[in-house]
């Protein structure tokens, strides 16, 4: 991945602005695996909930709050995962 390279100006206090910044920005790998494992839970637990609770699929049905339980399971690893991911992103990983 390329890192995005620029350069910022800063007003310093006295209100001169010959001062320059140079940052770079850039998303690693490790972020990108946070956010797609927390896409990917995220998914998995609507897609549960949809056959519980819309389609109504005698399976989901039969097997009384497990559908339900491990939803809510995915969707605190989903919120993890993009807790994760944020830190991460802010780390520069």
């Amino acid at each position: 991945m390329a890192a995005v390279r620029g350069t910022i100006e800063a007003s310093l206090p006295s209100g001169r602005s010959d001062s320059k910044w140079q940052g770079s920005a850039s998303v690693g790998p490790q972020t990108i695996i946070y956010f797609a494992v927390a896409v990917g839970s995220l998914m998995l637990a609507l897609s549960l909930l949809y056959q519980r609770y819309v389609r109504q699929e005698p399976q989901a049905i039969r097997s009384g709050g497990g559908f339900t339980f491990f939803a809510g399971f995915m969707l605190l690893f989903a919120i993890g995962a993009v807790v994760a991911g944020y830190v991460s992103l802010q780390a520069g990983r």
